[in-house]
C-alpha cells in the first residue's frame, strides 16, 4: 500500500506533503511585513503545483494568521499582524483627524486602499479621500454661523 494524495496529475506521498506543510508554515510563519509569494516559491524550492493549495489550506484553518491579496505571479502575503496594525491606525487617525485621505492607506501599504478605507471607516468618499458624517456636520454648522452673520469662513 502506499499513502499518498492526489493533486491534478501528480501523485504525492504524505512525507512529501507533510515535509512541504512544514517548510510552508514555518517560512511563513517567521514573515513579519508583506511579502510578494513568487520569490519565495524560487528561493526555497518549494513545489510549485502544491504550494497554492497547501498555503490557503494553512490559512484557511488558522494555522497561518495572515492573508493574501492577488493572485499568481503578483499574489502578496500580509501577516495578521500587518493587517491589524494597519487597520488600528486607520481607524486612530480616523477617528482624531474626521478625515483620511486615500494616499494615506497607500503609504501603509494597503491593498487597494480606497475600498479599505470607504468600508473600514464608514465615512463619505471623497476624489481623494473620506470624511467623516460628523465633518460635514461641522462645516454645515460653519457655513450656516457665517451666512447668519454675515461673516466668512476658513475652509482651508
Amino acid at each position: 500500500h502506499i499513502h499518498g494524495v492526489i493533486d491534478q496529475s501528480s501523485i504525492y506521498t504524505s512525507a512529501y506533503v507533510a515535509r512541504q506543510t512544514a517548510r510552508i508554515r514555518g517560512l511563513f510563519t517567521a514573515i513579519t511585513r508583506e511579502t510578494a509569494i513568487s520569490p519565495l516559491i524560487k528561493e526555497h524550492k518549494f513545489d510549485d503545483r502544491l504550494f497554492n493549495t497547501i498555503l490557503h489550506d494553512l490559512i484557511k484553518n488558522g494555522r497561518l494568521d495572515g492573508d493574501l491579496h492577488g493572485r499568481g505571479d503578483k499574489a502578496v502575503y500580509v501577516p495578521g499582524i500587518v493587517a491589524r496594525t494597519q487597520a488600528k491606525w486607520v481607524s486612530t487617525f480616523f477617528a482624531e483627524n474626521n478625515f483620511i485621505e486615500y494616499d494615506a492607506a497607500r503609504q501603509l501599504g494597503i491593498h487597494d486602499g480606497k475600498n479599505f478605507l470607504i468600508t473600514r471607516c464608514k465615512g463619505i468618499p471623497l476624489v481623494t479621500c473620506v470624511i467623516s458624517p460628523q465633518l460635514v456636520s461641522i462645516c454645515n454648522a460653519a457655513v450656516e454661523e457665517a451666512v447668519a452673520s454675515g461673516s466668512w469662513i476658513d475652509a482651508a
